[in-house]
């Protein structure tokens, strides 16, 4: 059983992945998710994508039975139907603006018939943005339940659940390790927040969304999340 600080991501993987299954990570970056996948089921295969060579590295050496692929989710280069989970965390925010149905298609494409898409990025809320400064300073997007239901439908998924996670204790989090790494120029120990975060993710709240849908409309496990 994989055991993070993030309840959400914990049950996603301890209910829906199992041995002999293909995972693919879109944005995986050093690996630090699927390292932990790894560990907890050695049995599931796992790729990653990522478009940062320094990273991959990190996580070809962690894990070597793993494939990794410097590249674009617009530009996967792999197999159509090859994999039974896709995992998009914090990636959907940062592509080029209105292109983000294209993204998702070309990650219809590589999922099996049934195949499930596990995605999650910033809840367009006021508290949200309020937590978050890239909002005040790049732009950085925040997506509302409707916005991501209609790309995921038209790119042929259908959505099973949709919650939102994370408050207050995660939003000052945020801010204190933009405060000393941009300010105080230090590392930031995240030990006076963990439990709390903890806590804040054992029921709703309003910084991030995460998103279950499938290739096909087969039943969805409600219990889910």
């Amino acid at each position: 059983m994989i055991n993070t600080n993030n309840q959400t991501v914990e049950k996603i993987v301890n209910r829906y992945l199992k041995d002999g299954m293909n995972l693919l990570d879109i944005g995986c970056w050093n690996g630090k998710f699927l390292n932990m996948v790894s560990k907890a089921l050695p049995g599931v295969k796992i790729s990653g994508v990522d478009l940062e060579d320094q990273a991959l590295s990190i996580a070809r050496v962690a894990m070597p039975a793993g494939n990794f692929t410097n590249g674009s989710v617009y530009n996967l280069q792999l197999s159509e139907g090859s994999f039974d989970v896709a995992t998009f965390w914090a990636v959907i925010e940062h592509l080029p603006k209105g292109r983000e149905i294209e993204a998702l298609k070309d990650i219809y494409k590589v999922l099996k018939p049934g195949g499930c898409l596990f995605l999650m990025t910033e809840y367009n809320h006021p508290l949200s943005k309020l937590f978050d400064p890239a909002y005040f300073l790049i732009g950085h997007r925040h997506y509302s339940k409707e916005q991501l239901a209609k790309m995921l439908n038209a790119a042929g998924f259908v959505v099973g659940k949709m919650i939102t996670k994370g408050g207050f204790w995660e939003g000052f989090s945020i801010l204190s390790m933009y405060f000393f790494k941009h300010i105080l120029r230090r590392p930031f120990k995240n030990w006076y927040f963990d439990e709390r975060v903890i806590d804040e993710y054992r029921g709703t709240g309003f910084n991030l969304i995460y998103v279950i849908a499938r290739k096909s409309a087969t039943e969805f496990r409600k219990e889910l999340l």
